[in-house]
């Protein structure tokens, strides 16, 4: 009898939690702040945060919306992350979505970074069926470091669409996303918004595969990387009277990186760059931005990539204190002086240099671990080729080192990436025959 009641009392604590784990929230107005205590916030329909109203959404909540739902803004919405534990807006049905933030006519100063947007469907009547993900009407909410992914319109913006709306789109990586009409990951229509360092790759629509400008004053987009977006150009500018298209990377678009009414110099290579990289008048570059591993959707920098240290000399550093890079993701660069052990960080790895080099045929790489874990150490040519895996396993702390013989290749330079649970650094090595 004992062992019985027991196992019941167990049984009630733990049900007693999981259902202290999670908030069903119903339809209506909201406000106040979601924290991950009631983590996930399960939306059981149409949601507003009304005029003079505010809803602060912290660190590691989900909000699952369970059906064809969306959250409308009218007053303020501040889901602010940090890099290594997000914020996640989703839907419990992956085919029918759910219908997306709506800022309409919301007050100022509305944020969204480090969230993750995912299987929105714009999908209905104007303008629901705007915005995959995000959807702003006379509203200028600030997007920064999200990751919009598997979204989709039936009209504009697969991810993003803006009418009359003055956002700020600021390291995003949009991938994969759909529009059936115009702009794959974002359309902007009648704003001011601007572009900046974000990667927007394999996204799609008949008309501007990545991003589409339509009757806009100036388009600007600065320091992103347009790469595989398929449909009609990687850019669609549609009736923009100025175009402020500077220091991008373009690659691979379907059908041309640009279409529409294209200013004369945008995409004719004509001079170089402080990198010594061919690029056009406004210092965009057309080659492969060597991402480490696009189709497991890891839109790093390999440490050769023509991004790095390609952006605006005016933008403000990267993090590594060096001039900023393409894309939403920079490359973190270790500054050393050969010879100097003080520059040996006890705290993370530190990859050396390989030596000899140019060598031929084969070279030394060392580097360090400071603690016991977790090696990679691989090599991969300029096109993002990989080449050899020269160590995958678990190593101890101190001193390493790796042969790399390139006999069977052709001169050239090749990039060695050593990545370990804290850190991912990178290094080139040229083999001259």
């Amino acid at each position: 009898m004992l062992r019985i009641v027991t196992l019941a009392c167990i049984f009630c604590i733990l049900l007693s939690i999981g259902t202290y784990a999670q908030t069903v929230v119903p339809a209506g107005d909201v406000s106040g702040t979601w924290d991950a205590v009631g983590s996930p916030y399960q939306v059981e329909g149409d949601i507003l945060i009304p005029y003079g109203e505010y809803l602060t959404v912290n660190p590691s909540v989900t909000v699952e919306f369970m059906g064809h739902y969306k959250l409308t803004v009218n007053g303020w919405l501040y889901a602010e992350a940090i890099k290594d534990d997000s914020i996640r807006f989703l839907s419990q049905d992956l085919q029918d979505g759910w219908n997306g933030i709506r800022f309409i006519e919301s007050e100022d100063s509305s944020r969204l970074s480090y969230c993750i947007l995912e299987n929105g469907r714009a999908t209905g009547s104007d303008p629901d069926y705007r915005g995959g993900a995000i959807y702003c009407a006379g509203s200028n909410p600030v997007i920064s470091h999200c990751l919009l992914v598997d979204n989709s319109a039936q009209s504009t913006g697969g991810a993003i669409s803006c009418d009359g709306a003055n956002p700020v789109i600021d390291h995003c990586i949009l991938y994969n996303n759909t529009a059936d009409n115009s702009g794959g990951a974002i359309y902007l229509v009648d704003s001011d918004a601007a572009i900046v360092n974000c990667t927007i790759t394999g996204n799609y629509a008949p008309w501007g595969g990545g991003v589409c400008f339509s009757s806009m004053e100036t388009a600007t987009i600065i320091n992103s990387i347009v790469e595989g977006n398929t449909g009609n150009g990687g850019i669609f500018f549609d009736d923009c009277q100025n175009v402020n298209t500077t220091y991008n990377s373009f690659h691979n678009n379907e059908n041309g990186d640009f279409f529409g009414t294209i200013p004369p110099e945008l995409g004719v290579l004509s001079t170089t760059n402080a990198n010594g990289d061919s690029c056009d008048a406004y210092y965009n570059l057309f080659s492969d931005p060597l991402f480490v591993d696009r189709l497991a959707q890891d839109f790093n920098l390999l440490e050769g990539s023509p991004c790095v240290d390609a952006g605006s000399p005016d933008s403000p550093l990267d993090p590594d204190e060096t001039v900023a890079d393409m894309g939403a993701l920079y490359y973190h660069q270790v500054l050393w002086a050969e010879g100097n052990d003080n520059l040996l960080n006890p705290d993370i790895h530190t990859l050396l240099s390989n030596y000899p080099n140019p060598f031929n045929p084969s070279t030394t790489i060392n580097y360090f671990m400071p603690a016991a874990g977790h090696v990679v150490l691989k090599v991969h040519d300029l096109q993002g080729r990989l080449i050899a895996t020269l160590a995958d396993g678990r190593q101890n702390q101190g001193m390493h080192q790796a042969t790399f013989n390139g006999s069977n290749l052709a001169s050239g330079v090749y990039i060695y990436t050593l990545i370990t649970d804290q850190n991912r650094t990178s290094a080139k090595m040229i083999l001259m025959r």
